[in-house]
C-alpha cells in the first residue's frame, strides 16, 4: 500500500467506541485521521491510526470556546497539497457544528447535513412527524393491514414505521417532543 495519504479527517468524541471504529476504518484505507475530545486519554486517540490528537472545551458548557478551538484545529491542520479535508463530528457536538457550519466550510468539508435536516429526524418524535408529512404512517405494530380501528397505549417512541396512513393518535397524557427530544405537554 502506498505511503501517500488519501485525505485528512478530523474526528470528534474520541472517547466513543464508535469513533474508534471510524478511525480504524479510515486509517486502514490510507486516510490520515486526527482525533479530538475534551478528555486526553481516549480509545480513538490511542489507536495506531490516529496521527495527532487535540483537546477541546466541553461543547455543552462552553459552546463558543469549543467552536473557537475547533476552528483553530481546522486551520492549523489544513493540508496544503489539495487532498480531501473533512471534519467528522461524531456525537452531540454535531448539532453545534451544524448550526455554525459557515465558520468551517471555507476551510474544510463537513461530513454532516445541515441543522435543519438533523432536527427533522434526530429523535423518534420528529422523525414520526416528518414521515407523516410525507405520507408514511406509524402503527403500533399490529398485524392488521390498516390501523383505522387499532388503538394502543404505547408511547410515541415505540411506534413502528409502516407504509400508508395511520390514524393512531398520541396516547392520552403523552406530550410532544421539543427539538432536543424532551417531552413537553
Amino acid at each position: 500500500m502506498s505511503e501517500e495519504k488519501k485525505g485528512r479527517v478530523i474526528v470528534t468524541f474520541a472517547r466513543g467506541w464508535q469513533t474508534l471504529v471510524v478511525v480504524r476504518s479510515l486509517g486502514r484505507r490510507g486516510v490520515e485521521v486526527i482525533t479530538g475530545d475534551q478528555y486526553a486519554m481516549t480509545p480513538a486517540s490511542l489507536s495506531k491510526y490516529s496521527t495527532a490528537t487535540f483537546r477541546y472545551p466541553d461543547p455543552s458548557k462552553e459552546p463558543e470556546a469549543f467552536l473557537d478551538a475547533r476552528e483553530e484545529v481546522v486551520l492549523k491542520n489544513k493540508p496544503d497539497d489539495g487532498r480531501p479535508y473533512v471534519l467528522m463530528p461524531i456525537h452531540k457536538e454535531s448539532y453545534l457544528i451544524a448550526e455554525n457550519r459557515e465558520r468551517f466550510e471555507p476551510h474544510i468539508r463537513l461530513a454532516l447535513p445541515g441543522i435543519e435536516q438533523i432536527l427533522q429526524v434526530h429523535n423518534k418524535g420528529t422523525l414520526a412527524e416528518y414521515a407523516g408529512e410525507r405520507g408514511a404512517g406509524f402503527c403500533c405494530g399490529c398485524p392488521q393491514s390498516t390501523c383505522g380501528s387499532c388503538r394502543s397505549s404505547l408511547p410515541p417512541s415505540s411506534l413502528l414505521l409502516r407504509r400508508g396512513p395511520c390514524s393512531l393518535p398520541f396516547p392520552p397524557g403523552a406530550g410532544r417532543q421539543n427539538r432536543f427530544g424532551f417531552l413537553r405537554n
